[in-house]
Parts: structure tokens; C-alpha cells; sequence
């Protein structure tokens, strides 16, 4: 089985790299937000110790998401303790690295190669109608002389 899963994920690496680095952004940030809301709601300090679960998790997107609404689970560090505020703190720093970070880089990555895409002209044109001359260039008047039906 654990063979199994390996070739499909080296499959799939080769076939579609960024649909796995997406997936795994996604799945390592889940990930980290349960992680980081059962430390919160565990913390059990002055303020949090009836914090539900689901209430961590906010907090934590919050906090991660605006650093300054860590004034909700961490009111002062004086009576909370210093392990209580790097908790905090280190959950927002992975945080913002891991979600904010790497989500802006990955949809930068893929708007950059969509627009990399279109200037090259290696997309199909779903058109009708139109008349398609190869090997048209500017110079094509310099080169050749088009003769009208009168000329001749």
C-alpha cells in the first residue's frame, strides 16, 4: 500500500507540481490552524480557560491574519506568563510565513505563468470565421510585390 501511494504521488508530482504544492500549502495550513487552536484553547490562562474550541480557532486565524488581535488571548504578559506571548507569537510568525506567505507566493506564481503563457501565443484560439495566413510577417510587402488583377 505504502508503495502504492508513493508511485501515485510521484505521478502526480510529475504530471501537475503546482496542483501538489497547492494541496500541500492547504493541507500543512489545516493542519496548522488545529495544531495552533488546541495550544490556544489549552493554554488555560486568565481569559481562555472556557475558550471552545471553535473560539481558539478564530482566534488563531485572527491573530495570524492581524497580528494585533493578539491582544484577545494574550491580555498581560506579566501575569500570563513569557511562555503564553511566545506561544502566541510563534504561532503567528509560522503563520504568516506558512499561510500568507506562501498562498500570495503561489497565486503570484500562477498568475506570472498564465501571463507567460499568453505572451509566448502557445494557447489554442478557439475561433471561426477567419482566415489564418501562415508565415505572415511585417515584411512581407518589402519582400514580395502583390500584384492587383489590373496589374497583370
Amino acid at each position: 500500500m505504502k508503495r502504492k501511494i508513493q508511485e501515485w504521488l510521484s505521478i502526480q508530482i510529475a504530471k501537475r507540481p503546482g496542483r501538489v504544492v497547492f494541496i500541500s500549502i492547504f493541507i500543512f495550513n489545516v493542519v496548522f490552524f488545529l495544531v495552533s487552536a488546541t495550544v490556544i484553547s489549552q493554554l488555560s490562562v486568565r481569559g481562555t480557560e472556557k475558550m471552545p474550541f471553535i473560539q481558539a480557532a478564530f482566534s488563531t486565524i485572527t491573530m495570524i491574519l492581524d497580528p494585533g488581535c493578539v491582544q484577545f488571548v494574550v491580555e498581560d504578559i506579566g501575569q500570563m506568563g513569557v511562555a503564553v506571548a511566545i506561544a502566541c507569537l510563534v504561532i503567528i510568525f509560522v503563520g504568516m510565513v506558512s499561510f500568507t506567505g506562501a498562498v500570495i507566493g503561489y497565486i503570484t506564481n500562477t498568475i506570472s505563468a498564465f501571463i507567460g503563457e499568453a505572451n509566448a501565443g502557445s494557447k489554442v484560439l478557439k475561433i471561426s470565421n477567419h482566415v489564418v495566413i501562415l508565415n505572415w510577417n511585417t515584411l512581407i510587402f518589402a519582400t514580395t510585390h502583390i500584384r492587383r488583377k489590373n496589374d497583370i
